[in-house]
């Protein structure tokens, strides 16, 4: 019995294959700018958040009862605004 050569169009994780094979350059443009984009979206909405922090903080009484409760409350709204768009 003799074996066949692997077929050399076939990969596998461990042939050392481009993770873009299969994908045209336009494509693979896309990924990438989505990529920088959502990154990009992430990190300014983290700034933006981060800055405003401690004056929602003081509009809501600072840290006394429940208040960091309305704290949490806003951020996990505006995580689950911020993911759905």
């Amino acid at each position: 019995m003799s074996q066949r050569p692997e077929d050399a169009t076939t990969t596998s994780p461990d042939s050392g294959g481009h993770l873009t094979e299969g994908l045209t350059r336009l494509a693979t443009v896309g990924v990438v700018a989505g990529t920088m984009m959502a990154l990009l979206l992430a990190a300014l909405d983290q700034t933006i958040v981060g800055t405003a922090m401690p004056r929602i903080v003081a509009e809501l009484n600072g840290l006394k009862s429940n208040s960091a409760d309305r704290v949490a409350v806003c951020g996990h709204h505006q995580r689950i605004r911020t993911a759905t768009g």
